[in-house]
């Protein structure tokens, strides 16, 4: 596969951490162990090949490319944005096919919400986040829904909030929601340069906040807010962000990332770069700490493959019950790769998700 820039560490919120579980087994058409890793694949364009990988974390199982349609007998849509394991829940948003799935920790669907009955979430829902017993879905036209999380009914639809917003946050109590992008009067891509600020519990806009331009990724770390901004892909490149919650202060990390994760107590980045003369990809790794603002990029990740270095990112997450971090591969057509590496930072295996684009990984013990 090709490789796609340079990793950065410390990607995924709250879909980064594990979720304990007990409920769904008599509905499983499979066996499965007590820990799960879920990975949820976007698939590729007007494809309609969206999946959920199962991958087993202790190797006392073997991999299932598609849990979802094993235990479903469906397809999962066109387009999986997001994953979200909370409670005794997994949520996946799909954007093309404009729906969110509730399903039980064996991914047996519980519940759906279509959100085709409501003309104004018609752009396709971007991302979902949980809060509380609440979750949280954005869409393009700049809308952001706030949604009970036993019931799947909308308790709230908040207009106005951007144009083309992308993911979320929570933190100190306010929703972080990056407004990447807008259309203009002639067709043209507008790359925008702000963070929109929602109360969590009334949706109502606290103010905006400006970083780099094109934000499209944002994630709670600690007491920060770290957004990745990734430029107007020509001349303006990949930034790293911190917001202070406290008071919403912005500081720029002299740092270029296009993917992010909390591991091992600091944020480790990866920088992917696309070299069109030679038709391959550059993936770089380095770290951040934020104690003391230093950044690191020698041997961050021991005995990795040399494939790793010439493929696109396009997952990073953390099993914070064992301090793994698993890296994901795309080449955007065939089927995605996943890097394993132990709490040492050493690699300790590579295996095939079985479907394209890996994009966000979540892990449930039973």
């Amino acid at each position: 596969m090709a490789v796609w820039a340079f990793c950065l560490l410390g990607c995924l919120c709250a879909s980064c951490s594990s979720n304990d579980a007990t409920g769904g087994e008599e509905e499983s058409k499979v066996t499965l162990p007590d820990r799960r890793m879920f990975i949820l694949n976007e698939g590729s364009y007007e494809t309609n090949n969206a999946g959920i990988t199962f991958y087993a974390p202790s190797n006392d199982a073997s991999i299932i490319g598609d849990i979802y349609k094993a235990q479903n007998t469906a397809a999962l849509g066109q387009y999986g944005q997001w994953m979200v394991a909370h409670r005794e829940n997994i949520y996946v948003a799909v954007n093309g096919s404009n729906y969110l799935s509730m399903m039980n920790n064996a991914c047996v669907e519980q519940r759906r919400l279509s959100f085709s009955a409501y003309p104004e979430l018609q752009g396709g829902v971007r991302d979902v986040v949980a809060y509380g017993n609440c979750l949280y879905a954005d869409f393009y036209g700049g809308m952001v829904a706030k949604i009970n999380a036993s019931t799947l009914e909308i308790e709230k639809i908040q207009s106005g909030v951007g144009q083309n917003v992308e993911k979320m946050t929570v933190a100190g109590g306010k929703l972080y929601v990056t407004n990447a992008y807008k259309i203009d009067d002639k067709g043209s891509y507008v790359y925008l340069d702000e963070v929109v600020v929602l109360d969590v519990n009334t949706l109502e806009k606290m103010k905006t906040i400006k970083v780099d331009v094109n934000p499209n990724f944002v994630m709670t770390m600690g007491d920060k807010v770290a957004v990745v901004s990734y430029g107007d892909y020509y001349t303006v490149g990949y930034s790293l962000q911190l917001i202070d919650p406290g008071n919403d202060a912005v500081a720029k990390l002299n740092v270029q990332a296009n993917r992010c994760c909390v591991w091992r107590g600091k944020l480790f980045f990866s920088l992917s770069t696309y070299n069109y003369e030679s038709n391959d990809y550059t993936t770089t790794f380095g770290v951040y700490d934020l104690q003391t603002g230093s950044v690191g990029k020698e041997d961050v990740l021991l005995d990795m493959p040399a494939t790793l270095c010439r493929e696109s990112v396009s997952m990073l997450d953390v099993d914070t019950d064992t301090d793994e971090l698993y890296i994901g591969t795309t080449d955007y057509f065939s089927n995605g790769d996943v890097y394993r590496f132990g709490s040492d930072g050493r690699f300790k295996e590579r295996f095939e998700t079985g479907s394209v684009n890996p994009k966000v990984a979540v892990f449930v013990n039973r």
